[in-house]
């Protein structure tokens, strides 16, 4: 049977692996639709804008706190 927490570590593995392998597609093709991300240092709604490797970073926009 498989539940949704193994679904979960499915998914965060594959996403994991393709980052760090610096596969930024097989890597956002994992996150959902509706993904944003927000820290003290930046925030984006863009899969792609979200991985280091990716020239798309650079289109995140900082915090205006």
């Amino acid at each position: 049977m498989i539940t949704d927490a193994t679904l979960t570590r499915q998914a965060v593995r594959g996403y994991h692996d393709a980052r760090f392998r610096g596969d930024v597609p097989a890597a956002t093709a994992q996150l959902a639709e509706t993904f944003a991300f927000q820290s003290p240092m930046m925030s984006s709604a863009d899969p792609p804008g979200t991985c280091p490797a990716s020239p798309a970073s650079s289109r995140s926009s900082p915090e205006s706190t």
